[in-house]
């Protein structure tokens, strides 16, 4: 049941937060089997007791896609701030589950700033292997009989392609702004380039609108940690 209430207010404090970047069929490979997202990824990992399974079959390797859904010429040019610290946490997650399991991260450039150095860090002492992939050849998933194929040029090698055969792929997906059309109408919110709320200067008044007692804070401010989005 739903229940309007009226109230007198001083201000608003918009922190409707985000949502997950989903990508189009086919791209990087989404809408095959064994392909799946960060988010569901962190999921079926918090689930697992003992061995991480998919569809019932076991999973002995796989690997993580950076920057889907951010950084991409003519989409979402920002980038999102949580999605390497995000992987590289649940890559602990999973080693601490079965160290056997071998990963492969594939990425742009890792931006784990901060404390977040330390999880990047442990991560790949655990075993997980890094290819920085160019900005203009992102990797091509295929499926192959028994599981995945990803095909990678790998810049830390000399620029050698790499063929990499795996049981899962997880595409590392960023933030996008929430849909809040009606919101948005009501209180006259500006929008940003990309889509966040816009406050009115960055340092000087970061979370005051145009509009007088109207405020953000958070993700729908802008892509943020969760440390980010607190100070907020």
């Amino acid at each position: 049941l739903f229940r309007s209430i009226t109230a007198q207010v001083g201000s608003i404090i918009v922190a409707t937060g985000f949502d997950a970047y989903q990508p189009a069929e086919g791209e990087m490979g989404a809408g095959l089997p064994g392909v799946i997202t960060l988010p569901d990824f962190k999921e079926l990992v918090d689930a697992s007791k003992g061995e991480l399974r998919y569809n019932g079959r076991p999973i002995g390797s796989l690997a993580y896609i950076y920057c889907v859904g951010s950084r991409q010429p003519g989409g979402n040019e920002y980038c999102s701030r949580f999605c390497c610290t995000a992987a590289s946490h649940a890559s602990i997650k999973v080693s601490e589950l079965d160290p056997k399991i071998r990963q492969y991260h594939l990425y742009r450039d890792i931006r784990t700033y901060g404390t977040f150095e330390l999880l990047y860090t442990e991560s790949r002492k655990a075993g997980a292997v890094y290819v920085k992939y160019p900005d203009d050849a992102p990797p091509v998933v295929a499926a192959e009989a028994g599981g995945l194929a990803v095909t990678v040029r790998d810049l830390l090698s000399g620029d050698e392609e790499l063929e990499i055969p795996v049981d899962l792929v997880v595409l590392v997906t960023g933030m996008v702004p929430r849909k809040n059309e009606e919101m948005v109408g009501m209180l006259k919110l500006p929008l940003g380039r990309d889509g966040f709320f816009n406050e009115i200067h960055p340092k000087l008044r970061p979370v005051e609108t145009m509009v007088d007692g109207v405020l953000i804070a958070g993700t729908c401010q802008g892509p943020k940690s969760s440390a980010e989005s607190v100070a907020s």
